[in-house]
């Protein structure tokens, strides 16, 4: 019988450290994905998308394990299997995001001249690089407390006037 010290026994599951990544990525991702799905079909889900964009930054700020798999994501892997699973990860959010502006009652509210498919890129984009950035300054500013203001912000610009 093989006996495995400290990291050896987290490797003898997976087949490599991608497989590590993979499977700490699913455990932070299962709960919010169900959210995102209800977010998807409700009827109002661009209020709904609002409010995971904030639990999503909250969650960066508050949840250690949440933390750690994307500080590991975005700052300390840079092997062409991470930068893959980035890609992917990447596409599935604009294609996701996308989908939910392209709805004929939410295409109608954004901004003229912008299209479901850019607003989609934009709101991914912009999560992204507050993703990226606070992870390597967390103490730049209070995420999770600021994390409302940033999202509404981001939307704000996306939207035309309301319908009066």
């Amino acid at each position: 019988m093989r006996h495995f010290n400290g990291h050896g026994a987290v490797y003898w599951h997976f087949r490599n450290k991608q497989d590590i990544l993979d499977a700490m990525l699913e455990r932070v991702r299962a709960p919010l994905g169900e959210m995102l799905d209800e977010a998807a079909i409700s009827q109002d889900s661009l209020t709904n998308l609002k409010h995971l964009c904030v639990i999503a930054l909250s969650k960066l700020a508050e949840d250690e394990q949440y933390f750690r798999v994307y500080y590991i994501l975005f700052h300390r892997n840079e092997s062409d299997q991470a930068l893959n699973k980035h890609r992917e990860l990447a596409e599935e959010g604009i294609a996701f995001v996308t989908d939910i502006f392209r709805s004929p009652e939410n295409a109608k509210k954004l901004r003229p001249g912008l299209s479901p498919e850019l607003a989609g890129y934009l709101v991914h984009t912009q999560m992204l690089g507050l993703f990226f950035d606070w992870l390597a300054k967390p103490e730049r500013l209070p995420l999770a407390e600021v994390a409302p203001i940033l999202v509404e912000t981001v939307f704000s610009g996306l939207l035309g006037e309301p319908e009066a």
